[in-house]
């Protein structure tokens, strides 16, 4: 039997550690489910909105309403949360579309960093949601959908008072049994050709 090289009992004590120190923060997130204690619902009311700090306000009029609907739909997906920091994932109506927006994505201070041609989306990072507010509303016939760039969490185990009360049993050896196929079956098939 081969000995276990320390470099690699470092490396999965330290891939541990990452794990149990994961799990960890995951636990201590607040249960959006559970109400503030009211000491907590004034300090959250009284923190700046991270919209604050990335979105200036834009004039309402100098928007077409189609731009309005789709800068709109971006803010509140960023006000939701649980979405990356200062990034969208932009759609676009046609292949030309989508070309126009990238050649002038660097000169307008939008950093691409992904797309999907296929789906003619892009992946940005603004500084300011400043820039990709006027380009809205100079290109909004070019943009199919404007959204934020969401994170996925590890699906947790229902609670137990959502789980059914018996546990799922296998049928087994049974299933022809449960469906009413008893006696003999010897024949069954005879003569059948498959492919």
């Amino acid at each position: 039997m081969s000995q276990t090289s320390p470099t690699r009992l470092l490396a999965l004590a330290a891939t541990l550690v990452g794990i149990a120190a994961l799990l960890l923060l995951w636990r201590g997130r607040p249960n959006p489910a559970e109400p503030l204690a009211p000491d907590a619902a004034v300090a959250r009311v009284s923190l700046p909105s991270p919209l604050e700090t990335i979105a200036p306000k834009v004039a309402r009029d100098e928007l077409t309403p189609a731009a309005r609907a789709l800068l709109d739909s971006l803010l509140r997906a960023l006000a939701a949360g649980d979405v990356r920091e200062r990034e969208a994932v932009l759609t676009f109506k046609d292949d030309a579309a989508l070309q126009r927006f990238l050649s002038r994505a660097r000169r307008i201070d939008l950093a691409v960093l992904g797309r999907l041609d296929a789906l003619r989306s892009v992946r940005v990072r603004f500084r300011d949601l400043g820039a990709l507010q006027h380009d809205l509303a100079e290109n909004a016939a070019d943009y199919a959908a404007v959204g934020a760039n969401p994170l996925f969490g590890i699906p947790q185990p229902p609670a137990k008072q959502d789980r059914a009360a018996v546990d799922q049993v296998p049928f087994g050896n049974d299933t022809l049994a449960f469906l009413g196929a008893t006696g003999d079956r010897g024949a069954w098939g005879r003569g059948t050709t498959i492919a």
